[in-house]
């Protein structure tokens, strides 16, 4: 999972990565490099998986500015702070002036809307036509911004995240009727039923879902239990474990939660998972003791089969680092994304 040469040679800012200055041979072998805009990024766990000597991350645009250490980071890229709704042609253009994306002779966008404020996850109850509302208004400012992407004569690609909801599927494919779809419903230990969107190749999602799969076969008969005890944690076949997300503790003490020796891990979210490991079971209910699980652990069951490693920023404090893994995408997924974008796109 280490970083390649072409990674480990960018300059720093402080204790960021940024990219280097382009020389003249660095202009030449622009057409070779593909360039990466990512759009409601968080940290960049996506992105980071975006790595190598094809890509190069032009910038991040996220709301939140607490993002930008983590995402500068993993990618040597900016993180501009901006609001989605307010994309409009001519700040859409005024980005790719700033970031340069003319230079590259192909683009890939990385877009993830679905943890939006539309979204369950963010505690908020909207009906169907509310929430079709949010998503049609938020799909037109993506097309504004890919639009203004592709002129020059630049190859627009876009790999695409959200939550398997029909509503919303449709209205993506309406939008853009050369996209490409398929849902996972789970990978390696995580239970997380999410659709995945090819724009511009990757016909039937084929080398997506055989790369996954592939990648998620290497850790077949791995157990979570053993995963959790390779961390430390003191953790027996019967222990359980919960979403904080959903749930209070006097409804965990209350209630059997996933299986540790058999279960997916429940969606990993901004307010992280416990693990409740029996002390007496003798007693009614059973006397348990609740152990949460750090977001590095967290992080490092989210990065199994991925080719480039993910850290946090130093400045980052634990809520955040929760945020960001809970945000983030599996980096197994990322992985396999980037490589059907090779093998399709590149003819890697």
């Amino acid at each position: 999972m280490e970083r390649r040469a072409t990674q480990r040679r960018q300059h720093l800012l402080g204790d960021l990565h940024a990219t280097p200055m382009t020389t003249r041979s660095g202009k030449r072998r622009r057409d070779e490099v593909v360039g990466v805009v990512s759009i409601c990024c968080g940290g960049g766990m996506q992105s980071s998986q975006w790595a190598g000597e094809s890509f190069e991350h032009a910038f991040g645009l996220d709301i939140a500015p607490k993002f930008a250490p983590t995402f500068s980071k993993n990618t040597g890229a900016p993180l501009e702070t901006f609001d989605l709704f307010k994309m409009t042609k001519t700040a859409a253009l005024r980005l790719k002036k700033k970031y340069d994306v003319s230079k590259y002779g192909k683009v890939v966008i990385l877009a993830s809307l679905d943890c939006s404020v539309a979204s369950p996850a963010n505690g908020k109850t909207l009906s169907k036509e509310e929430k079709v509302e949010w998503y049609e208004e938020a799909i037109a400012k993506l097309r504004i911004f890919e639009a203004a992407m592709e002129l020059n004569n630049i190859k627009v690609y876009a790999f695409h995240e959200f939550l398997d909801d029909l509503d919303v599927i449709e209205l993506l494919v309406r939008a853009f009727p050369e996209i490409q779809k398929t849902s996972v419903t789970h990978h390696i230990f995580e239970d997380r039923r999410r659709a995945f969107l090819c724009q511009r190749y990757d016909s039937g999602m084929r080398e997506f879902s055989a790369e996954l799969a592939r990648r998620c076969s290497l850790y077949k008969g791995r157990r979570l239990l053993d995963e959790l005890r390779k961390h430390g944690l003191d953790v027996e076949k019967d222990s359980e474990i919960f979403s904080k997300s959903w749930t209070k503790l006097e409804w965990r003490l209350d209630h059997d939660g996933r299986s540790v020796d058999g279960d997916r891990l429940p969606t990993i979210t901004g307010q992280g998972l416990v693990l409740h490991v029996f002390v007496d079971g003798s007693t009614t209910p059973p006397t348990v003791e609740e152990v949460p699980i750090s977001p590095e652990i967290a992080l490092e069951l989210r990065s199994l089969g991925c080719d480039f490693r993910f850290e946090f920023h130093p400045t980052d404090g634990k809520v955040l680092r929760a945020k960001i893994v809970g945000m983030g995408v599996s980096l197994v997924v990322a992985a396999a994304a980037r490589v059907a974008f090779e093998k399709c796109v590149l003819d890697k």
